[in-house]
């Protein structure tokens, strides 16, 4: 039984649309036996008691007297609808997304049309085909019926739609909406693995949306300058985050996570020189907001993305030569691939 056929019945039936049992498995693409079943878990799961008007053509309704969960029940579907109602704002429609602003344009990026498309694909579960540039390969490619499962934003506003290759793949692929060319949703549909539901749990709590296969979570711990203290408390980066130690001047926050190139590089964005003159009583003029404590690669991962920064700025022939020296060194230093 689909899932997101289920619910768009649901939804369809809370707009007052009013069929009867054959023409709604007409609408739906599914056997009258389903939309039986349909009736019978909106009773079972949600109290949701259906009537129907008389006659041959008589149509179904929902009996709202006798439903006893009738409006957590329409909390429930709004909740999970309201994706679209999002998706509808970046486009200015209806009074939802009025006054919201957006860090872009959502109306004038062309690959925002694509938003609404691979989410009701999702909710459908419609096989989904996709062409997309490859920003690795530098060449287009293509997923023949790609199974979204699905999408996330991450922490620099794009968004990503998460999915499996094709029935026997074990690990998900992920593609950026803003690489994608062109798409068309499939009118054939797949059912969900309950096997491969598993991953969602560890889109939830990674920053970001990459995984790496066979990677085992580690303790990061990080020194943070008073500043910066106040933007990670108030914006925890992970839902491990936790206070290992804080005084006046610094706190060392503690994580646990499965470490990705986009926690490093939010790391490295958060590292920055941050003196503030109007924090006369806790400056820190001499050294930038994070120092990695541990792990150690992580840590000789900033060490030397640094030393390459210091050489791309620096003028002085006699220390850039120094630098490159250093940088020869330890340029086999064991450090993964992000």
């Amino acid at each position: 039984m689909s899932q997101g056929i289920f619910y768009e019945y649901a939804t369809r039936l809370i707009s007052d649309e009013k069929r009867n049992r054959d023409s709604w498995a007409k609408e739906l693409s599914v056997s009258s036996r389903t939309i039986t079943n349909f009736n019978a878990r909106l009773k079972k799961e949600f109290g949701i008691k259906l009537g129907k008007t008389n006659g041959i053509y008589g149509y179904y309704f929902i009996d709202k007297r006798n439903s006893s969960r009738y409006q957590e029940f329409i909390n429930f579907i709004q909740n999970l609808n309201s994706p679209t109602k999002i998706a509808e704002s970046f486009a200015g429609d209806g009074v939802f997304g009025e006054h919201l602003i957006f860090h872009q344009n959502w109306d004038k990026v062309s690959w925002m049309k694509h938003f609404n498309s691979l989410l009701n694909a999702i909710n459908n579960q419609h096989y989904t085909n996709i062409n997309y540039s490859s920003f690795r390969t530098e060449r287009d490619e293509k997923l023949m019926y790609f199974m979204p499962y699905w999408m996330k934003q991450n922490a620099y506003f794009r968004w990503y739609v998460i999915g499996f290759e094709n029935e026997k793949s074990t690990f998900p692929t992920v593609i950026g909406l803003d690489k994608i060319n062109s798409l068309n949703i499939d009118k054939t549909t797949f059912e969900r693995k309950a096997s491969l539901e598993k991953f969602r749990d560890e889109y939830e709590n990674v920053f970001g949306v990459y995984i790496y296969p066979d990677q085992e979570s580690e303790t990061v711990r990080i020194e943070c300058t008073r500043f910066q203290t106040k933007y990670l408390k108030s914006l925890p980066l992970h839902p491990s985050q936790e206070v290992e130690f804080e005084d006046d001047k610094i706190t060392i926050f503690k994580y646990f996570l499965k470490i990705n190139h986009e926690f490093a590089y939010e790391l490295l964005r958060q590292n920055v020189w941050n003196f503030n003159s109007q924090m006369l009583e806790f400056p820190h003029p001499h050294r930038t907001a994070i120092k990695v404590l541990e792990p150690a690669w992580l840590a000789a991962y900033f060490y030397q993305t640094y030393k390459r920064s210091y050489l791309t700025y620096e003028e002085n022939s006699q220390i850039v030569s120094s630098i490159k020296n250093e940088i020869d060194e330890t340029s086999s230093y064991e450090i993964p691939e992000f």
